[in-house]
């Protein structure tokens, strides 16, 4: 509550939350006995959530959950069975995607769903993937103006989920939502997973109390313990197809990172290379680089560009364009560069308006999360058999 104080009264751009507490020894009893809304937000305690989410359909009570809503590939069929009650009832259940909404990533379905600038996807090979996304994240970081202390659940690996069932699950949404706009994937014939891995970062006692406030390790993590050191699973990789072509993922966590959290990705077309980049210090802000792939077609291409940045002005305000290095840079305004809370703003004004009008999600919608998360909780599976960093 004292969080949630902060916001109401910062300077800039406060917010307007009111509370309305109801504790009890059994607040999940409490709150289904009582049902003080219509919709409820749920986030936290990942392998407790979709039991609360399956509650709240059964309740006829519409759902916005944050990621993940699956760390394990036996709880699939618990999200299809909760969907499909859900269509029955005409009830929303909304994954909170937020980085649908960030900039980059919408510039770059863009750019891909333009055929005479990208091409076709290619389908790549295991070594040479046709999309490529990475996400790295920082520990030990500031929210609203304070460390964040982490709670020792988010450290349990079958408690919070392990990288790529957690932080993953934006790189697993966005492989389909960028690249193959609008298409279904159903993951029992449409996924093969090919082979993955993890790391593990050891955490001694004061990194642990600096990230935690607790002074020792607690007893549900002693099987990570080693030699006095927590030695705690903080990345995944993951090499898998989607209708044949193939995809790397790749997410995880360090203690701390100078220039914050990062994401990259990659796609070839039989045009050209796009891939989103993050420009060194001290700008550390996002770059969209385009390659042609045959040199005779550069100014070709860069005609091209010319005309969709100006034709896209609307979307996009203030794109610019530079060549550097016999390939294409572009830089997104910072205007448009809205911090991450944001883009949790955004989604939930869509879920709202899904709430008012009972629009149902586009038909693609639910095939493709179930797909998502078949990709992260059977990635993490097949991690588990190899303690190896990601190929080159």
């Amino acid at each position: 509550m004292q969080h949630l104080t902060r916001f109401n009264t910062r300077s800039l751009h406060p917010t307007r939350w009111q509370l309305d507490v109801r504790a009890s020894d059994s607040f999940e009893d409490r709150f289904f006995r009582e049902l003080p809304g219509r919709a409820a937000i749920l986030a936290g305690r990942n392998h407790r959530k979709l039991s609360r989410m399956r509650r709240c359909v059964e309740s006829a009570v519409h759902v916005i959950a944050d990621k993940p809503w699956a760390i394990a590939p036996e709880q699939l069929p618990e999200i299809e069975a909760m969907l499909h009650e859900a269509r029955l009832r005409e009830m929303q259940v909304f994954d909170a995607m937020t980085e649908r909404w960030a900039a980059p990533n919408q510039l770059l379905r863009t750019l891909l769903a333009d055929r005479t600038l990208f091409g076709m996807l290619q389908p790549g090979t295991v070594d040479l993937p046709a999309i490529r996304l990475a996400s790295m994240h920082a520990l030990h970081k500031y929210v609203a103006g304070r460390p964040q202390i982490r709670p020792v659940s988010f450290f349990h690996p079958d408690e919070h989920g392990e990288p790529l069932a957690d932080v993953g699950t934006h790189l697993a949404d966005l492989a389909m939502w960028i690249a193959f706009p609008d298409q279904t994937f159903h993951f029992r014939s449409d996924l093969t997973i090919l082979r993955a891995g993890r790391d593990r970062l050891p955490l001694r006692l004061p990194q642990w109390q600096r990230l935690t406030g607790f002074s020792q390790y607690p007893n549900e993590l002693a099987d990570w313990i080693i030699s006095d050191v927590l030695h705690w699973p903080s990345r995944n990789w993951v090499d898998f197809t989607l209708k044949g072509h193939h995809i790397r993922i790749d997410a995880g966590w360090e203690e701390h990172l100078p220039n914050g959290d990062w994401t990259t990705a990659e796609f070839r077309g039989s045009r050209c290379w796009i891939a989103l980049k993050n420009d060194p210090p001290p700008i550390s802000s996002p770059v969209v680089i385009l390659s042609p792939n045959d040199p005779a077609e550069f100014e070709t291409i860069r005609a091209l560009l010319v005309d969709r940045l100006s034709d896209w002005d609307d979307r996009y305000p203030n794109l610019s364009l530079k060549i550097q290095d016999n390939r294409f840079e572009i830089r997104i305004s910072e205007s448009q560069l809205v911090p991450h809370e944001q883009l949790f703003g955004r989604v939930m004004a869509q879920f709202l308006q899904h709430v008012q009008t009972n629009k149902p999600l586009p038909a693609w919608e639910y095939p493709n999360l179930l797909t998502k998360y078949a990709i992260t909780t059977q990635g993490v599976a097949r991690s588990r058999e190899s303690e190896s960093p990601p190929p080159e």
